[in-house]
């Protein structure tokens, strides 16, 4: 996996190392609905939006992903302008006494599936890359589950479940300590072959990345929402506003909002006429 950066960023591992050492890097994990790229779209395009140091910086290439380019994402992007697989952007912002937040956070977009039979070669790539390359302080997984297949024991549960590697450093546990952690199941009708995993359905890379990023020893987070596929713009919003509350951005950013990306325009189509219900 190698940087490449915009121009002024430079490229390859040393440009990275210089602009996101000690960052929390956080990425989707191709997932169901779609639900962590959305919520990566959501978040970014609102920081854009806001007066605070968030820029596009460059792209990662990994062959193990098809290259895909597409038209203009975001509030900022001319029309004529390109979005391409894994675009990386870096918020950097001034700690803030009192709240554990990282001064940089490295949001990776990733766009397209990963190549058939690669998937754990693209985990391991991007833990060394997170790890040894960057240095960073964490890798945090945005990922959808599929809420029509949870077990009866977690039917009543939070929409939210985590779980991280042993040496993580939480930035916000009050918060995450509001939903329940992935667990393993005591239900005998549930395979245990994959541990905590098992209890969830669809979750797409997430226990992949997380497992390579323990094995390299660096601290990790997955966040996981269940969901149903469909109109997924308020599940992003909700899992955004979650992700705004782990990284403390609402006490760093004054008036934080989120703003729906331009793109995101009739991606649903129209919400049915109200007429319909009365």
């Amino acid at each position: 996996m190698e940087f490449f950066g915009c121009e002024g960023y430079g490229r390859g591992n040393e440009a990275a190392r210089s602009l996101f050492e000690g960052a929390v890097i956080l990425t989707p994990g191709v997932s169901f609905a779609n639900v962590g790229q959305l919520t990566v779209d959501l978040l970014v395009n609102s920081l854009l939006v806001q007066e605070v140091d968030m820029k596009l910086v460059g792209h990662l290439y990994s062959k193990h992903v098809p290259p895909m380019a597409g038209s203009s994402a975001f509030a900022t992007q001319s029309s004529s302008g390109l979005c391409l697989n894994l675009a990386v952007f870096l918020l950097s912002h001034p700690s803030s006494v009192g709240h554990p937040t990282a001064p940089k956070v490295v949001f990776v977009q990733q766009r397209t599936s990963i190549n058939a039979g690669q998937v754990q070669a693209f985990c391991d790539d991007f833990a060394v890359w997170a790890s040894s390359t960057c240095r960073a302080s964490q890798v945090v997984v945005l990922s959808g589950v599929d809420n029509m297949l949870r077990h009866d024991s977690n039917m009543q549960q939070r929409r939210i479940q985590w779980t991280s590697t042993e040496k993580s450093t939480l930035l916000n546990e009050a918060f995450l300590h509001q939903f329940q952690p992935l667990a393993a199941s005591n239900d005998p009708e549930v395979d245990q072959a994959h541990g905590i995993w098992d209890t969830v359905r669809g979750a797409g890379v997430a226990p992949k990345l997380i497992d390579a990023c323990n094995s390299r020893a660096i601290p990790a987070l997955a966040l996981l929402l269940h969901c149903a596929e469909g109109n997924n713009v308020p599940d992003a919003v909700f899992f955004a506003s979650c992700v705004v509350q782990y990284l403390w951005l609402h006490t760093i950013i004054q008036s934080f909002r989120l703003v729906l990306p331009p793109s995101w325009a009739q991606l649903y189509g129209r919400d049915p006429a109200i007429a319909l219900y009365a």
